[in-house]
């Protein structure tokens, strides 16, 4: 009987944990770390990362709660924005201004959607959103 309850609480704590993974949506994590190998689809880590001037940090989320909708990744870079525009661009990013110090880059590619947010500083500030569509 021991043995019985014993197994009992050890297959709810699996179950427990495996639910709190599948839910979990890990924020401000770096490169390299355990969410980034976990949560992180591949497309996202093949994507460039500008001339990161710092460690970029990585935000996962979920639309609904259950399937992930996207993750986010914002960095600073010592990119001018010209070149930043121009580099956007060639890779098929459709690039507006947004306000008198923003920019808003999109494209779609591989059932993704693909945003670059700029905010002119010094240096420049980047977010790039990875949504599925």
């Amino acid at each position: 009987m021991k043995k019985l309850v014993m197994g009992f609480i050890i297959l709810m704590l699996c179950f427990f944990f495996s639910l709190k993974f599948y839910f979990w949506e890990p924020s401000n994590f770096t490169q390299y770390s355990l969410p980034y190998y976990l949560k992180v689809n591949d497309e996202v880590k093949r994507f460039p990362v500008f001339n990161s001037k710092n460690e970029p940090k990585y935000r996962v989320y979920s639309a609904d709660g259950l399937t992930p909708a996207g993750v986010e990744v914002g960095y600073e870079t010592e990119l001018s924005l010209p070149f930043l525009l121009r580099e956007l661009k060639q890779r098929s990013f459709s690039c507006m201004k947004e306000a008198n110090a923003f920019y808003l880059c999109e494209k779609r590619h591989n059932k993704q959607f693909i945003s670059f947010f700029i905010m002119q500083a010094t240096p420049l500030k980047l977010t790039v959103t990875f949504q599925r569509l």
